[in-house]
């Protein structure tokens, strides 16, 4: 996911607004803070127009 955002330049605020899902959240994720759960991956798949495989390629997620 955090390959994808830095490949097309887009931020966490940006990836927040456009998903619904707080920007703290997202940061937690960025920390390995916190894992993403199934429904907010599919929401920042389907902003990334891609598939969970995708999405989570080279993640340590």
């Amino acid at each position: 996911m955090f390959r994808l955002m830095d490949k097309k330049g887009i931020t966490a605020y940006k990836l927040s607004k456009e998903t619904g899902i707080s920007e703290s959240v997202i940061s937690r994720w960025k920390n390995g803070e916190q894992s993403p759960n199934v429904s907010n991956l599919v929401k920042v798949a389907h902003y990334f127009k891609c598939g969970l495989s995708e999405l989570m390629k080279g993640s340590k997620l």
